[in-house]
Parts: C-alpha cells; structure tokens; sequence
C-alpha cells in the first residue's frame, strides 16, 4: 500500500511539474524547433511565386536573393531576404528596412483565391508594416498558366492614355485568349494580329504577327506592337488585366461581357 502511495504522489508531482513547465515556456523555447535553410536547400527551391485578392497584391520569393512584394500603383518593396527559417510545417522569412518590416509565412496546403479555380499548394500569409494579406502560391517550375487569363478583354489604354474607341476604325479592340493551343487573336485600329503568348504563374509573354497590312492613320498600333513585345508580367484584379514590363503597367484590358 505504501509502495502504491508513494507511486501515485510521485506521478501527481511529475505531472504537475511537466504543466508548469509548459505554463512557463519561453517564447525563445517555443520556437526552439526552428530550423535554418542550408545554401544547398536555398538553391533547390527556386523563385516561389504568391499573390491574393482584396487589395490584389503579388509577391516575388527568391530564397537565394530578395523578396519583391507589390500592391496596385506605387506600392513596391524589394529588399534581400534577412532570416529564413522553418517553423512546423511553415517557412518564415523576414526583411526588415527602415520604411518596412515584412514577414512572409508559407504553408503548404491547398490553396485557391476567389476568382481561379486552379489549386496551388501553399497557403502565404504575408504582414507588412502591422497590414495582413493572405493568399495562394507556389513554387515557379510547379506553376501553371493562371486560367483567368482565357477570356476576352476590352483594351482600356496604352501607357496610362485613355482609349476612346470612336476614334478606333474598329469599333471593340478586342484581345481573345485561348487556351487549347495558347493563340491570341486581337486588333487595335486597323490591322488584324495574331500570334501565340507563354504563361506561368504571373509571368507572360506574346509573339505576336500582323494578319493584315492596311496603312494605319496614327501610331497607337506600332505603340501597342512594341510594348506587347516587351511585356513579361500580368496582374488580374477588378475584372481587369495589366500588362506590365517588370513593374510598370503598359497596356490595360477590361473583361469583354
């Protein structure tokens, strides 16, 4: 009976003893488990890719350089990735700058935004300057061609200039995207174009050839030629598509209904 006694009181102190111990874990202790990437693991994980609705806003992870982290107009960060660690089943990076301080969560779990059906495998989460965003990515050689894009678009400008479509020989410029054989099919003023576009993740490209050679009356289609050959990058927000060159927007659409 003594020997029963004693095991119950020394198993009731254990106890106790391991729940104050929680109780008074450290945050430094909490996250004792953190690992840090190794170079070698850094060069294996490529660019990832990210971006959310609600502001629509788009990031850029390079693991071995910097984080590139965009909303829509002037507000743009890029700094070089300070600490890089994992934590459970997240990765966390953080860069800090003396106007911002970025931390950038990835989990991986199926993830999809409001408006694309497509699934990619991480959910990011994403507080900059106290502001939160949450939204999908993945990792660039995993990334496909965003769905969004398969539409018709109403062209709206051309480096920020309005386009007034009366002034057009043709009354709907019109970009038509397709997807079984990734052409387009698209006119500005006068001539007819056609061509093929590359697409991964928010990255983009067109080569594009006129289908008619009628004299045009201004220089809005040689404008829209060359911007369109130069153009790398889209964003799809409020039923718009922006073409951009890096950063900078170069041709507008609107959603065709």
């Amino acid at each position: 009976m003594i020997k029963l006694f004693a095991f119950i009181l020394f198993s009731t102190l254990f106890i106790s003893c391991s729940i104050d111990n929680k109780e008074k874990e450290s945050p430094k202790e909490k996250n004792s488990n953190a690992k840090k990437l190794t170079d070698t693991q850094l060069k294996t994980m490529g660019i990832f890719l990210a971006s959310g609705e609600e502001p629509s806003w788009n990031i850029k992870i390079d693991f071995k350089n910097n984080i590139d982290f965009e909303l829509p107009g002037d507000s743009k960060f890029s700094n070089p990735i300070q600490k890089i660690e994992i934590i459970k089943s997240s990765i966390i990076l953080r860069t800090t700058t003396d106007e911002y301080d970025l931390k950038v969560s990835i989990t991986k779990d199926l993830c999809t935004n409001n408006i694309s059906t497509e699934f990619n495998k991480y959910i990011v989460n994403i507080s900059i300057n106290g502001n939160k965003f949450i939204g999908c990515g993945d990792f660039m050689k995993k990334l496909k061609m965003d769905k969004r894009l398969i539409d018709l678009w109403l062209l709206e400008s051309i480096n920020g200039e309005k386009i007034i479509l009366s002034d057009l020989k043709r009354i709907n410029p019109i970009l038509e995207i397709r997807s079984n054989s990734n052409e387009i099919d698209t006119h500005v003023c006068c001539n007819s174009l056609i061509g093929t576009f590359k697409s991964k993740g928010n990255e983009i490209s067109f080569d594009l050839k006129t289908k008619t050679k009628m004299a045009c009356p201004d220089d809005t289609e040689a404008i829209f030629l060359g911007n369109l050959k130069i153009v790398n990058r889209f964003i799809i927000t409020d039923n718009h598509l922006y073409l951009n060159k890096d950063e900078n927007t170069l041709i507008t659409y609107k959603k065709f209904d």
